[in-house]
């Protein structure tokens, strides 16, 4: 790694080290641009860094990811981007378990294999789901559509939206729900496909159909974990980052962006600490409504960023069960490394801010949990642990937001002691066995995610999806102040490969490249040329 001074005028200074950061990063130093990135904790990777107790360890959110197939961005560019350090492990080929009180979708790795399995659950809706998968396979096959004009300037972006929409009229953005009605599925099929909506945290009655065609929708050929958990992916990345002379910082929080003296040009960065970083492009990395309400002077944000933060809400908000175990739970018939959704209705919330734990005096009620066993999915785990996920109002936390973490009330502790045994109630009823095997557990809530990612309110996914938001050209990486440029999944789409795609688009915009084609012929380049070299080994 090449030594920089702080005191020097960067080429680029980046916000925040989760994905989305790391990822424009990498490319911009792989350009010989002087980098620097900026992470306010003691570690680095945003949702993708994990935390240890025992000899037991968690990630924090990723719980497997998509888009490891030849040909998706996420695969080439990932494994250019990291040197092909990171050892994937594929979950089982049924590797999603949709469980409801009178059926269970079981989510094979294959599209053909899932769309029969689906057929055979509901014969009288053959029409509706081979509807369903065309138009997913369909769109999935014109996302350059979507994403184009994230890169492009937008008198070019204006000139061809008309064109582009064109293209996608046979699957026009437009409400989930309102999709499903519109193909005619029944109550029970839209909610056996839309089961895991909590992957990008949208309720189908608020969210686009391309979001969920994003997410849950590229999970057609199955399902990865890293090994050694996604902080393994945010490493990788901070290595190739070194590697290329660039400088990684933890325990750095940005205070606030500089600005010039006409408040139209950033500058560089102030810390916590008071010391300034001086650079000619700084990237935020932070999500939109951190960078603007928290980083900013009110008076110097942008006019369409402020109509950006009072039409989009934040995503869902979750909260998360840890459990230490004493032994191997695959002993558990079922129990395989595979995920399990677990819901007491069909019946969705239509909204968020219906997304309420039901609660009296001395219970709470969660109607939907995602079951996973990071330890059955990671090769490197040296103890065995579970997570369990629910997705929750932040409303229901909001009294002690203005609290300390590690020093909130009694009030506080006691509803998490009552979220928890919330949390483990659906999961014990599946599994009553795992009760004897639970030694260790912790509970997070959205004001800890707020406090470890600085993400408004413990949101998930930073902003929501609601319909429009993928022909919305006011979410780009550049922004109207002269200087300033965004990154991650507030940009492109939620989830690991969608902040690595918000990561390509933000260094795409920055070198004026298109560095999505770049990637791949880069990583094509470079395996061909480690594959060329360990064939002269073997013959030597």
């Amino acid at each position: 790694m090449k030594k920089q001074n702080d005191s020097e005028k960067y080429d680029a200074v980046i916000i925040g080290s989760g994905v989305g950061s790391l990822t424009t990063a990498a490319i911009l130093a792989d350009k010989d641009m002087k980098v620097i990135v900026l992470e306010k904790h003691n570690q680095l990777g945003g949702y993708t860094h994990s935390f240890q107790r025992k000899s037991w360890y968690w990630d924090v959110a990723v719980h497997y990811l998509s888009c490891m197939e030849p040909g998706d961005l996420f695969f080439h560019g990932c494994r250019y981007l990291t040197g092909n350090q990171i050892r994937w492990k594929k979950m089982p080929d049924v590797f999603d378990h949709f469980c409801f009180p009178d059926f269970q979708v079981d989510v094979p790795s294959s599209p053909e294999k899932y769309r029969s399995h689906l057929k055979s659950l509901f014969p009288s809706e053959h029409r509706e789901i081979d509807r369903y998968f065309d138009d997913l396979i369909s769109f999935r096959k014109k996302l350059g559509l979507v994403w184009a004009p994230k890169m492009l300037p937008i008198p070019i972006v204006k000139l061809l939206r008309p064109f582009f929409k064109l293209l996608l009229r046979k699957i026009p953005e437009q409400s989930t729900n309102s999709y499903f009605e519109r193909i005619g599925c029944s109550e029970k099929l839209k909610a056996a496909i839309c089961a895991p909506w909590g992957t990008f945290g949208g309720l189908p009655g608020e969210s686009s159909i391309y979001e969920h065609w994003l997410t849950p929708g590229s999970y057609l050929y199955g399902a990865w974990y890293p090994a050694g958990g996604a902080k393994s992916i945010s490493e990788s990345l901070r290595n190739f980052i070194e590697k290329k002379g660039g400088l990684v910082r933890t325990n750095s929080g940005v205070k606030e962006i500089l600005l010039d003296s006409s408040n139209k040009k950033a500058t560089g960065v102030k810390l916590e600490s008071s010391e300034v970083i001086r650079g000619k492009t700084i990237v935020s990395g932070t999500g939109i409504r951190s960078t603007f309400t928290k980083l900013l002077p009110e008076k110097s944000i942008p006019h369409e960023m402020k109509d950006i933060l009072k039409e989009y809400e934040n995503s869902v908000s979750y909260t998360q069960l840890y459990a230490g175990l004493k032994d191997d739970p695959s002993t558990i018939p079922g129990i395989d490394g595979s995920n399990y959704w677990i819901s007491s209705t069909t019946r969705f919330p239509q909204s968020i801010k219906e997304l309420q734990s039901a609660q009296d005096e001395n219970s709470l009620e969660v109607k939907s949990v995602m079951l996973t066993f990071p330890s059955l999915k990671d090769r490197d785990a040296k103890s065995h642990t579970l997570t369990i996920c629910a997705w929750i109002n932040y409303g229901f936390f909001r009294k002690w937001a203005e609290t300390k973490s590690h020093n909130r009330p009694d009030e506080y502790k006691a509803i998490k002691s009552q979220l928890e045994e919330a949390l483990l109630k659906p999961v014990l009823d599946k599994f009553p066995q795992l009760q004897d095997l639970i030694e260790y557990t912790t509970v997070g809530t959205p004001l800890t995610a707020e406090h470890f990612t600085g993400h408004s309110q413990g949101s998930a996914y930073g902003l929501a999806s609601p319909p429009g938001r993928y022909h919305d050209d006011r979410l780009r990486p550049k922004t109207a102040i002269d200087g300033l440029f965004l990154t991650g999944s507030d940009i492109a789409s939620s989830g690991v490969p969608g902040a690595f795609a918000g990561g390509v688009f933000c260094a795409s915009v920055i070198l004026n490249k298109n560095m999505t084609a770049a990637l791949f012929k880069l990583d094509k380049k470079w395996k061909k040329m480690k594959d060329d070299s360990q064939g002269d080994k073997k013959q030597k």
